[in-house]
């Protein structure tokens, strides 16, 4: 069990505007990347915010991050889930990747 602040689930590179899951995330591994937050005082939000656009967050002492094709987010209480600007569901939340999806043509 972790504190947390904040924890993304991503299957590409970016979300929200340009923030970076992960420094290395591809949209095409088949691969789910997740950081978690585990800020203990304000100012290391400071410190994170910049990194968050590049990516290099896993770097930083109180940020976890994992790779993996699912995850179980678990919370004492219900929490909001937002999924691509909207909030779509609430926790406990599964995440796992199905490949080949999508059928996908371009140009």
């Amino acid at each position: 069990m972790v504190k947390t602040a904040q924890i993304a689930v991503g299957n590409g590179r970016y979300y929200g505007g340009g923030m970076a899951v992960a420094e290395d995330a591809a949209i095409d591994d088949q691969q789910l990347d997740l950081y978690s937050l585990e800020i203990q005082h304000w100012w290391q939000m400071l410190a994170v915010l910049p990194a968050l656009r590049s990516g290099s967050h896993g770097g930083l002492p109180w940020v976890q991050t994992w790779q993996g094709k699912e995850f179980y987010v678990y919370t004492r209480r219900p929490r909001d889930i937002n999924t691509d600007g909207e909030i779509t569901t609430a926790t406990p939340a599964h995440f796992r990747v199905v490949p080949k999806a999508l059928s996908v043509l371009v140009p």
